[in-house]
């Protein structure tokens, strides 16, 4: 049997190949001064001890591999293993592992080092395997040029030469940079950490990379060289940088339809509004000029900025609302019109309009203050220049239209400001989406204050464009108008994120940043589901909101769901909300309610939804709709003395 020389033993030579024995379970039987060495330890302290556990922890796992290939082929096997040593740099050492006899019935693992002699570039081919399948490229310097060693052809292709002169490197490194190539190239950084670095390797932009510095002997006998390890980061780059910029975008509508609904819920006559309107579309939206033309009887009567088409308002004033004119079109309609230039007005609306009076690289944008009342009018945006609107700016203008007219007809109801609540309270009211296919949709709310018909307690449903169902529910802090207004913002906050959102925990998040970011005292919590009847599935999270109750069609009884929750709307910035998804079959049905449907003097928030599911569950055993499960369940709130804003959401797949 051959044996390794123990740690007691002088070894032959300091050039004697490292070598042990280990059992096949990897244990240490014997190992002469050279493994020792290249352990780092003394040999009486290995000798027993996993062979595995003595090696670098980035390391371990290529070493396990090594011994279970030799225990399971029988065959010898071959790994290059790095070891650290003492001066700061690493031995790659090409390990063999292969089966001798021991004794009878067993057998021990011997490991040596197989000296390559000179042939450093075999030692490299692991190192450029492991590169390459990694997306890395192996450099090494020669004089004073930095040579491509092998691994990823991605970054050597982009440069025509074999190699880069060191003249060229610090001409195309960034300013900022060359401080930390020079580092690189002494090899004074870290092992194992990544340098950022920028190059100009091309006249595109810069190449964004990360190097690391391995200084290396390649064998146990072999000579020390210095392997950089260079990874490109461009892509990653430019998607940190794409996501950044999407945050700001949406942080900025947020910020702005934050600015404007508050500056419209505070606004109380009909020329606060349009000092609302006037002062903040142009700067906000980017426009160069802004215009109301609100209905007036039978024409538009224009209140303008002034901005840079003062002609345009005259234009426009006193034009008959069932004129041809693409404007009055607008109004009756409630259908936007987004015009880049000139001839595409021309194209679109009739040849004689009064219009035409803007210059021919001019753009406009007309939008309804309402879909549904022509009685209203429309914002009209002007640009000197030619715009293109993107989808996400043609929603957040039309949305701030929406608001404008929403905050008028709130107005124009009220003739003194005692009023405010009643038609506070009617622009308010949710409204649900009607003749959903294969959808029943039911929702209940009764406020606890007399003489509101909102309250903190709301409910909202409406299907986006890619024909899913939104149904959220929650309990703003307070019974009284403030909470109504708290819980407008955060339905209509909800609204504007689900347009470019679609999984429910991003919605809450970015709910909850909007309303961090206003710093007011109020709070609210929220349930959110996407209900997609095609694959019979709902996804929904919580803000810390009450469970929901499930009934199964083909099992009676209910279950009842938690959801994963985060905290309150409008108390942590920077919260998370996770978010789950399980199956709404045919017949089945979600039972969603606020906290004052459950709970109550006598009543805990646990035995109260236990209470509700069973409501629920005799209603549907009964074969009510979605209405009567609805309303039975709210009925339930008045028999347990509640004192708190109600609210019921049945949703029921047919």
């Amino acid at each position: 049997m051959n044996t390794a020389k123990s740690g007691g033993e002088k070894a032959g030579s300091v050039e004697e190949a490292p070598l042990a024995l280990v059992t096949t379970k990897g244990d240490v039987r014997s190992l002469n001064a050279s493994m020792a060495q290249l352990l780092s330890r003394p040999a009486a302290e290995c000798e027993g001890r996993s062979f595995i556990s003595l090696l670098p922890e980035h390391q371990r796992e290529m070493g396990a591999s090594f011994l279970a290939h030799v225990r399971a082929s029988g065959t010898p096997s071959f790994r290059v293993i790095e070891f650290p040593v003492p001066d700061g740099s690493t031995v790659a050492s090409l390990m063999e592992g292969a089966l001798v006899p021991s004794g009878p019935g067993e057998s021990l693992v011997r490991v040596r080092a197989v000296d390559s002699g000179k042939d450093d570039d075999g030692l490299l081919i692991p190192f450029r395997i492991t590169a390459k399948t990694a997306g890395l490229t192996l450099v090494g310097r020669r004089g004073d040029h930095i040579v491509w060693l092998g691994g990823s052809a991605g970054l050597a292709g982009l440069v025509s030469e074999p190699s880069l002169s060191l003249r060229s490197a610090f001409q195309r490194v960034h300013t900022q940079d060359k401080s930390a190539l020079r580092g690189l190239l002494r090899g004074t950084a870290a092992s194992h950490e990544w340098t950022p670095l920028r190059l100009r390797l091309h006249d595109e932009g810069w190449t964004h990379l990360a190097c690391q510095i391995r200084r290396l002997r390649l064998g146990y006998s072999g000579r020390e060289q210095t392997i950089g390890i260079v990874r490109d980061d461009t892509q990653a780059e430019t998607r940190r940088l794409a996501l950044l910029a999407r945050r700001r975008q949406e942080q900025e509508r947020a910020d702005l339809l934050q600015a404007i609904s508050f500056a419209l819920i505070r606004a109380t006559m009909e020329e606060e509004l349009r000092q609302v309107v006037l002062t903040r579309a142009t700067g906000t939206l980017g426009a160069d000029g802004a215009l109301l033309a609100l209905v007036r009887g039978r024409s538009l009567e224009v209140v303008s900025d002034g901005g840079d088409h003062p002609e345009l308002a005259q234009a426009i004033d006193g034009m008959p609302v069932a004129g041809p004119q693409l404007l009055p079109f607008v109004v009756r309609t409630g259908s936007p019109e987004f015009i880049t230039d000139r001839a595409e007005y021309v194209r679109r609306g009739p040849r004689r309009s009064r219009l035409l009076r803007l210059g021919s690289g001019a753009s406009i944008c007309l939008l309804p203050l309402t879909r549904g009342d022509p009685r209203l009018g429309a914002l009209v945006m002007t640009y000197n220049e030619r715009h293109d609107w993107s989808p996400d700016e043609r929603a957040l203008v039309r949305l701030v239209a929406e608001l404008v007219g929403q905050a008028l007809q709130r107005i124009r109801k009220q003739k003194i400001r005692d009023d405010l609540a009643t038609s506070f309270e009617d622009s308010l009211k949710p409204t649900m989406p009607q003749r959903l296919a294969g959808i029943e949709l039911a929702a209940r709310c009764e406020p606890a204050q007399d003489g509101l018909s909102v309250s903190g307690d709301w409910y909202d449903a409406f299907v986006l464009k890619d024909g899913v169902l939104t149904l959220a529910i929650g309990d703003a802090q307070g019974h009284d108008a403030h909470a109504a207004a708290f819980m407008a913002l955060v339905r209509t906050s909800i609204r504007a994120i689900a347009a470019h959102e679609h999984d429910p925990g991003i919605i809450l998040a970015h709910t909850n940043d909007v309303l961090t970011s206003m710093n007011v005292e109020s709070f609210a919590s929220c349930a959110l589901l996407r209900f997609d009847r095609h694959k019979a599935k709902i996804t929904g999270a919580s803000a810390g909101h009450v469970p929901l109750v499930r009934l199964r069609n083909e099992a009676p009884g209910y279950l009842i769901e938690t959801l994963p929750s985060g905290p309150l709307l409008g108390v942590l910035e920077g919260a998370s909300y996770p978010d789950t998804t399980f199956d709404l079959g045919k017949g089945d049905a979600a039972v969603l309610v606020t906290d004052g449907v459950v709970e109550g003097p006598r009543l805990s928030i646990d035995d109260g939804i236990r209470r509700v599911a069973g409501i629920a569950a005799r209603a549907a055993r009964d074969g009510c709709d979605a209405q009567t499960i609805a309303q039975r369940v709210l009925g339930c709130s008045a028999e347990i003395g509640q004192v708190d804003d109600a609210a019921v959401v049945v949703v029921r797949h047919v």
